[in-house]
Order: C-alpha cells, then structure tokens, then sequence
C-alpha cells in the first residue's frame, strides 16, 4: 500500500514539473505590452499598431484582467528588420548569406540557398527561357506576354557625338532622362503600360550598347556586337 501511495505522490509531482515546465516555456514564448515595446524601442501605442496590421501576434492572458501578451517570435523578426533597416551593410551581408530577405516580397524567395522567381527557380529560368520572357513573367506573372518586347526603340535623338563616346553605363545615365522626355507613352502609369515602358527602357538600352537600332532578340543583338563569331555565346545571355 506504502509503494502504490509513493507512486501515486511521485506522479502528482512529476506532473505538477511538466505544467510548471510548460508554462513556464508558454511565458518565455510571449512577452507583456511594456517588455515588448521596451525590447523594440517603440511606445505601447504603436505596439498596439503593429498588432492592428498584422506585424505582431497577441492573446488574451488568463485571469480577471485579460490583459494581452505578444508573440516574443514576432518581436524578434520586426527588432531584426529594424536592425537590417538602420545597418544596411548588415542587411546586405545576412542576405548573402541566404538570411531573413531586408524586405517582404511575392517576387521572390530565397530557401535552401536557392532563388525562385515567382515560384520558379531561378536557375531553371535562365536555362529553359529567354530573358525577355522572364522579364515578363516577373512583370505579370504569366508566360506569354513576351509581345510587350516587339515595340522598337527610336533612337534618332539619342545621336550625339558627345554622348558616343561615354562608357555604355554613363551613356544610359545621359539618355534615360533624354528617352524620357521623348517618350509620351511613358506618361501612361496603368500595369500595362508601366510593363510596355520597361520593355521600350530595356530594348533601348541593349539598341545602344549595341549600336543596332533594329533589336528583335536581345540576346542575339548582344551576342553579335560582343561576340561575333561565337555563336554559343547567345546562350548565356538569355
């Protein structure tokens, strides 16, 4: 009788450790409105915005007060992006290293050391499509809208001996403005048109550094003012 009542006892107190374990982990896993706010340097009122958009989780504690309590693992990722923000060199360097992204974005994911596109891995991208085609997957994201690239640049005001002879990147900062106050179509801020301006912006770019007015495929008018005689290095600049 003496065993079973010690068994009964070392029981009840074994699971009275495991509850006082798991609250006490419960606890550690969120954090009260003032040690939150004190932990991201912010006032509780904004602590109260951040849970109203969604940046930081909260629950009701229990007990007459019903005060709320806030996720500790949300605290840390908002106190790391502040960091990131503040210390860019940082941010670059965590990104480097496949890192928490300096910014939240649908467009692209970086996991497992990988890089996808929309949901495409990026390397299986660049081997199967053309850039344009990517360009345009990332602007609309469906394939198919590659006839966003068969509008021509008008080059006829960008001939200017002066700007020839700049590197081909100064000679895009010179003539973007030039392109732009050129370019009326520009003016036309709708998702379609802000997609066809980026396409005339890239087809005009590749026509200058080029040299060729008429660009069908930017690969190949890269490939031919650059390597000329090699017909496999069309492959890599798609």
């Amino acid at each position: 009788m003496l065993i079973i009542v010690d068994i009964l006892i070392n029981a009840v107190n074994l699971d009275f450790k495991i509850n006082l374990l798991e609250k006490n982990m419960a606890e550690q896993s969120y954090l009260s409105a003032q040690e939150a706010a004190e932990e991201l340097k912010i006032s509780v009122a904004t602590l109260y915005s951040y849970v109203s958009r969604g940046l930081i989780r909260s629950e009701a504690t229990q007990g007459k007060s019903r005060a709320k309590r806030y996720s500790a693992a949300d605290v840390q990722k908002l106190k790391q992006k502040q960091d990131y923000r503040r210390n860019p060199g940082h941010a670059a360097q965590g990104s480097i290293h496949w890192g928490m992204p300096v910014l939240d974005s649908s467009i692209t994911l970086i996991e497992n050391g990988q890089l996808f596109y929309r949901g495409r891995n990026a390397l299986e991208l660049a081997d199967t499509k053309s850039f344009e085609a990517v360009a345009a997957y990332l602007w609309t994201g469906s394939f198919g809208a590659e006839h966003l690239f068969n509008q021509q640049p008008n080059l006829s005001h960008f001939q200017n001996q002066h700007l020839d002879q700049l590197l081909p990147l100064e000679r895009f900062q010179a003539e973007i403005p030039l392109m732009a106050a050129q370019d009326l179509a520009g003016y036309d801020t709708s998702p379609q048109g802000v997609q066809r301006t980026g396409a005339r912006i890239l087809k005009t770019l590749t026509a200058i550094v080029t040299g060729e007015p008429q660009v069908e495929s930017m690969a190949s008018a890269l490939q031919k003012a650059w390597a000329p005689d090699n017909l496999s290095a069309k492959k890599p600049l798609e």
